[in-house]
Order: structure tokens, then C-alpha cells, then sequence
């Protein structure tokens, strides 16, 4: 059960849910009404005059986490401890930045250990623990603790909040309720670049590309910012059927250029292998092994064993690649690696 409530410190209230201080900076680090680097300055400095907010604090840590600027956190953690030593907000931005700089078995044992306190969470730390089950792929359990958190004082009508649900929604294949959240969102902030970038990802789900890309090609005349314009074609990308790959390719070479990513690289070497493209699949498929580690990449690793098989019919390969990935696959698709596997064992032996 999901527990509010106010706490004392040094014979001071610690205020949670009262001031809501930070809204008007989170609305603008969100909706890029303000340069990063500056809204997060603003940010430190309004803790600094507001010491005893936690909520404030917690605030400050999810936009410097969101905008990936992380060389304040060891000053904040700081202060957050101070303020209240038991708070579960440096143990949930400690594991998200150990699942960022891709340390996993770090941020699982200490989820575990944080899992085992039973501690009633405050709504910023609900805010942010929901935050984290979305990047540890449960979005479920992350969908309830954002409705909760949306029911509280301190999370009616939260952008960051209703930006994450969407996010979420999208992620639990609730595409339809998720262009239900975005349409309504809208209606309030027509213009902004968030709803509508993540209304073209509800439309995707809904299998509507069509319309994903048109509202997506809208929206690239609207952004600037190289590294979110990337994203953008990226997206339309990914909208985009896999018969029109001339279209589909060019977007994520707009993409590159703008920002490289392994995302991109990942799905041209998808789009192509979709595309029947194989003679282009084992070159690029060779390139990115040097280029990226991909032993844990479920779709690399499909791809390349796909490759072994059916370009250079080397069996014994395929079949160490196809066991890893069904280790990796997800439970619904488990079976049909089991099969796979059992038929590249056969032949195998030849």
C-alpha cells in the first residue's frame, strides 16, 4: 500500500506537497521553453534558497537525470541526505545512472536491497521509483505507482508525471489509451513537441504509420535541437512500412548526421535484414560488432544469427548465437527459439 505523509526534521516541517516550487521550471526544461544548461543552473539555485523542499530537491535530481547532466549529483545526494537520511531518492538515481552507464548487475542488487526495506514511499520517491521500473522494462507496476502518484496533491496535473504515463502507456502496448492521453493533453498545449512526438508513437502502435508520419514530418518543421530533431527521424523511420526502405534508410541517415546513435545503427541493420537485404546485412552486422559490444542486444544478436544461417549457412555458429538469444528473448516468443534451436541442432550434425 502506498502510503503520503509528512515527515519531521530538526523540529522543521519537511515539505512535500505545499509549495509545488518547481513547476514552473520543469514546464519550461519540458516543453523547451528554456536552454537546459540554464533551466538546470535555475534549478540548484532555487534548492539553495529552499533547503527543507524535498519534493524541490527530487525535482532538481529528475531534470538533471532527464537531460543526462549528472556531475550535480554527487552535491545534491548530499544535500538530500542531509535533509532526510533515509530517503529512497539516492538509492532509485543511483540505480537509474548504474542502468545508464550500463551496469545492470549493480542496479538490480541494489534494487533488490532497496525492494527488501518495505519502505512507505512519499510521492516524489513514487514519482521517480516509477520512473525506474519503466527502465527496468516493467511498465505495469510503473503505470500504477504514476495513477497513484497523479491522485496525490502533489501530482495533480503533473507535466513530468503525465509525460511519463504516456511514455508508459505506449511501452505496456496501450497505444490506444496513450493517443486518448496525448489527444487530451493537446487540447491544452497544442504546440507541444512532447504530446505530439509521443501521439506518433501511440499512432505506430496502433499499426496507423501513415498518419504517425505525417504528424512526425509536421513536427520536424517545429524542432530545432539536432539531437531531438535525430529522434524525430528516427521515429518516422521506424512508421515507415518496410516496403518503402528507400524512404525508411534515408531517414535514418538524416538521423545519423544529425546525432549518431547505436539506435539509429540498429535500425538501419534491422530495416535492412526486414528488407531481404542480407548481401547489405553481414557487412554492416560485421562493422557494428567492432563498433558496439552486442552481446546482450536481443535484435543484433537475432540478426546476426540469421545471417550465419541463411547468408553463409554456417550452422555450429548460428546455433551459439540463436541459444544466447533465446536466453534474452522475451517469454511469449521463448518457444519459438526453442524450435529454432532444435532445427539448427540438426543440422548442426551434418
Amino acid at each position: 500500500m502506498l502510503v503520503w505523509k509528512k515527515a519531521l526534521f530538526s523540529g522543521g516541517m519537511l515539505r512535500y506537497m505545499t509549495t509545488r516550487l518547481w513547476e514552473p521550471l520543469v514546464k519550461q526544461l519540458l516543453t523547451q521553453q528554456i536552454e537546459p544548461e540554464k533551466g538546470l543552473s535555475q534549478f540548484v539555485e532555487l534548492v539553495k534558497n529552499n533547503p527543507k523542499d524535498l519534493s524541490l530537491l527530487g525535482r532538481c535530481l529528475g531534470m538533471h537525470y532527464h537531460y543526462r547532466s549528472l556531475l550535480n549529483f554527487p552535491d545534491l545526494f548530499e544535500q538530500v541526505r542531509t535533509l532526510d537520511p533515509d530517503s529512497l531518492l539516492i538509492p532509485y538515481f543511483t540505480i537509474l545512472v548504474s542502468l545508464e552507464v550500463g551496469d545492470p548487475a549493480t542496479a538490480t542488487k541494489l534494487f533488490s536491497q532497496v525492494q527488501a526495506l518495505k519502505k512507505e514511499l512519499r510521492p516524489i520517491e513514487s514519482l521517480y521509483k516509477a520512473l525506474l521500473l519503466r527502465r527496468m522494462l516493467r511498465p505495469l507496476e510503473a503505470l500504477r505507482l504514476i495513477d497513484a502518484f497523479l491522485q496525490t496533491e502533489e501530482g495533480k496535473g503533473d507535466l513530468e508525471a503525465l509525460l511519463e504515463k504516456l511514455q508508459l502507456l505506449i511501452e505496456a502496448n496501450q497505444s490506444k489509451e496513450a493517443l486518448e492521453l496525448a489527444n487530451k493533453l493537446l487540447k491544452d498545449d497544442p504546440r507541444n513537441i512532447e504530446f505530439r512526438f509521443y501521439k506518433a508513437m501511440a499512432l505506430r502502435g496502433m499499426s496507423k504509420g501513415k498518419a504517425a508520419v505525417a504528424e512526425l514530418t509536421v513536427l520536424l518543421s517545429d524542432v530545432e535541437d539536432p539531437k531531438r530533431k535525430s529522434l524525430i527521424y528516427l521515429e518516422r523511420a521506424r512508421c515507415r512500412e518496410i516496403d518503402d526502405l528507400n524512404e525508411k534508410l534515408g531517414d535514418l541517415e538524416e538521423a545519423k548526421k544529425l546525432h549518431p546513435s547505436i539506435e539509429i545503427d540498429r535500425e538501419v541493420l534491422i530495416s535492412y535484414y526486414m528488407g531481404n537485404k542480407l548481401e547489405n546485412t553481414i557487412p554492416l552486422m560485421e562493422e557494428l560488432e567492432k563498433k558496439h559490444k552486442i552481446d546482450n542486444d536481443y535484435a543484433m544478436l537475432l540478426i546476426k544469427g540469421a545471417g550465419m544461417r541463411y547468408a553463409k549457412k554456417n550452422y555450429k555458429e548460428a546455433l551459439d548465437i540463436y541459444k544466447r538469444v533465446r536466453e534474452l528473448a522475451p517469454a511469449a516468443v521463448k518457444e519459438h527459439f526453442d524450435k529454432q534451436v532444435k532445427i539448427l541442432e540438426d543440422k548442426a550434425k551434418f
